[in-house]
């Protein structure tokens, strides 16, 4: 409980590396989303009854038939360790990513190796003179053991690898996992002293290749950004396990719920910070455009204060009349009016020309018309 609390606030990661954890390869309907997780989720509980730690992997599918999900099943058995750590973990409130086992981080480490052989057995030593072995066929894997040898003794070391090896390999042809003629690829990854002991004794022979790793060399390809602390296995997928994190989880995400507490609040944080950010951007936007046009204002109301000055100053130096320009425009603007809109004689007596012409016998001087004075109305004679 005290090292967990330590950092209370730093997402962590649980790497389990037992010999009680258990595989099996099933057939699974290949259904998608909701669906895939239900079935796997039922399916997992069929195979392994009671236990409380179970994952599902899918690493491919049939060739024939209906073309069904070929999936990895495992289970980790000896849960009372890992129950103690989830327990101090909870109460400290600390962000947990996930449980993974040694195997799964072996499926990352050989895919950052670029292992792609159709049999592929990967080789490590642990603490506590164990050795583990993981089988992967075109780097997916299939199975893993963790098994106690005496690796301690320098002597025995070579012996005792190549007989687990051998026990290994048959335990895959039972399995009908290989064939006996199959090649098999054996990579060993340990330290320098174990390697070259290894190296003397572990040669070449059909159907074995032997590749031997270092693990300070494997730390330095997969580019660990932390160095190893101790030279062993576990450690090497522990610092793998900071960096990048498998697929396969060994528990269900209301057990993640602190961790995706974490990350939904730094996406609060995150989107704050963001839209704090536009609104000072538009703010700012918003101030220099109001100064722009305080600008622009102050600049209007200068040239027209210019032009008001320079119009008094011409009206200043125009000679002096009775009346004002306005007035005298207007009485321009009046006499151009009349004379546009003037009577025309022509259009107005031709109608009566043409009524003279029709009835020549009519008395002309009857039409004549007299124009009162002043007091009296004008009057018109008709015909």
């Amino acid at each position: 409980t005290e090292y967990v609390a330590q950092d209370p606030d730093h997402p962590s990661a649980l790497l389990v590396d037992v010999i009680e954890e258990e595989f099996r390869i099933e057939s699974v309907a290949h259904v998608n989303g909701a669906d895939r997780t239900k079935l796997l989720a039922r399916k997992a509980t069929a195979l392994f009854r009671g236990a409380t730690f179970t994952s599902a992997q899918v690493i491919g599918r049939e060739r024939t038939g209906r073309r069904d999900d070929q999936v990895l099943f495992s289970a980790l058995n000896r849960v009372e360790p890992l129950e103690r750590w989830l327990k101090a973990i909870q109460s400290a409130n600390v962000p947990l990513a996930g449980v993974y086992s040694a195997p799964m981080m072996a499926g990352v480490l050989i895919n950052k190796l670029n292992i792609k052989e159709s049999n592929a057995l990967v080789l490590t030593l642990h603490h506590g003179r164990l050795l583990r072995q993981s089988f992967f066929s075109h780097g997916k894997l299939k199975l893993s053991r963790l098994s106690s040898a005496s690796l301690s003794n320098p002597q025995w070391l070579a012996k005792n690898v190549q007989s687990e090896i051998d026990r290994m390999r048959r335990y895959l042809e039972r399995l009908q996992l290989v064939n006996i003629t199959d090649p098999m690829h054996i990579y060993l990854l340990c330290e320098e002293q174990p390697l070259m002991l290894l190296r003397a004794h572990c040669h070449n022979e059909e159907p074995l290749n032997y590749h031997f790793l270092a693990l300070h060399d494997v730390a330095a390809k997969v580019a660990l950004k932390q160095p190893l602390s101790m030279g062993e296995g576990e450690w090497l997928f522990a610092a793998l396990l900071s960096q990048q994190r498998p697929l396969g989880n060994y528990i269900a995400s209301r057990g993640r719920l602190n961790y995706n507490l974490y990350y939904l609040r730094r996406a609060l944080i995150a989107a704050s910070l963001a839209l704090v950010s536009a609104t000072a951007v538009w703010s700012a936007t918003d101030i220099y455009a109001g100064a722009t046009l305080a600008r622009q204002a102050l600049q209007i109301a200068a040239s027209t204060q210019q032009v008001i000055l320079e119009r008094a100053q011409e009206e200043a130096k125009r000679p002096t009349t009775l009346y004002s320009p306005r007035t005298m425009r207007a009485v321009v603007d009046t006499d151009q009016q009349l004379r546009e809109h003037k009577p025309n004689a022509l259009k107005i007596l031709s109608p009566i020309g043409a009524s003279l012409l029709e009835h020549p016998n009519r008395d002309g001087r009857r039409c004549l018309g007299y124009i009162s004075d002043h007091n009296r109305p004008s009057k018109t004679i008709s015909r």
